[in-house]
Parts: structure tokens; C-alpha cells; sequence
């Protein structure tokens, strides 16, 4: 705020402060009609000196989905495995072509299976089938699970 300057906020003022950016609300006991007439004289010679301001953007860039996979001794048990693994490509499945993903495996260690990078250059149509199979190259470990670093990596 300190950079600021009077100068600047006339600018502002200038720029942005016109009849196609200015809404005005009238609530009570009144009749619209004669209110809207009313206004309009008040408002008519307001000279459009500004900008119209940008559309708002809306968000087609999909969303960011971590996918974590632990590979952690726990998963060894029976069952377990194929059922995570069935998941998580279920989850696949339901990403969209604007979606951003990474899967990350983990234990004791974090390691990347696909990186947003990597997901952003395959394929459109090939990127579920590519990181179902680069997640199939995963296997349980003997090694602990440490959730809370997975968790930080994924951030």
C-alpha cells in the first residue's frame, strides 16, 4: 500500500469507475417504474470514459489430482494390494482430459511413478492406460509406511 500514490488512484478511478462497471441496488417501498426513471436522469449524462472491464476468467484448466499409492509392507496383506490397485486406477478413470495428475508411491520414501510433467506430455487419449501401467510396475515393499511425507511431497 505504501507505493500507492494519489496519482495512481485517480488513474484507477478514471479507468475503472464508469456506467458499465457501476451497479446500483434500490430496495423499499417505492414505485419501480418512476425509481427507474428517476435514476436514469440521474445518471444519463455520466459520460462512459473508462474500460470495460476483462471477462472473468473461468477455469478450464482442470483439476490437480495427487494420486498416493502406498507400497508400504502393510499392503502385502491379502487382498489389500489388488484392491489399492483397483482404486487407484478407478481413480484414473475419472480424470478428465484438462485434469493435471501425478501419482506418487510410497513407504518410508516418496518416489514419483508420473509427474504432472510427465502426464502433461503423453497421450491425451493414451494417459490413463500409460499410468495404469506405470503404477502396475509398483509393488509392496517390506519397507514401513511414513504417510506424513507422502503427504508433504504430494503438497
Amino acid at each position: 500500500m505504501e507505493g500507492i500514490t494519489r496519482g495512481d488512484l485517480e488513474s484507477f478511478h478514471k479507468q475503472w469507475f464508469c456506467p458499465s462497471n457501476f451497479v446500483l441496488a434500490v430496495s423499499g417501498d417505492f414505485d419501480r417504474a418512476k425509481m427507474e426513471e428517476k435514476l436514469e436522469g440521474l445518471f444519463r449524462d455520466w459520460p462512459f470514459t473508462g474500460q470495460t472491464p476483462p471477462a472473468i476468467p473461468t477455469n478450464t484448466g482442470g483439476a490437480q489430482v495427487v494420486l498416493l499409492v502406498d507400497t508400504s509392507a502393510s499392503m502385502k496383506r491379502d487382498g489389500v494390494w489388488t484392491d489399492a490397485m483397483d482404486k487407484a486406477e478407478a481413480a484414473l478413470k475419472k480424470t478428465t482430459a484438462a485434469d493435471q495428475v501425478a501419482i506418487l508411491a510410497f513407504d518410508d520414501q516418496v518416489r514419483t511413478v508420473v509427474s504432472f510433467e510427465q502426464w502433461a506430455a503423453m497421450n491425451i487419449s493414451e494417459r490413463t492406460a500409460l499410468a495404469a501401467r506405470r503404477l502396475a510396475e509398483s509393488k509392496p515393499t517390506w519397507h514401513s509406511t511414513h504417510l506424513g511425507n507422502a503427504l508433504i511431497a504430494a503438497g
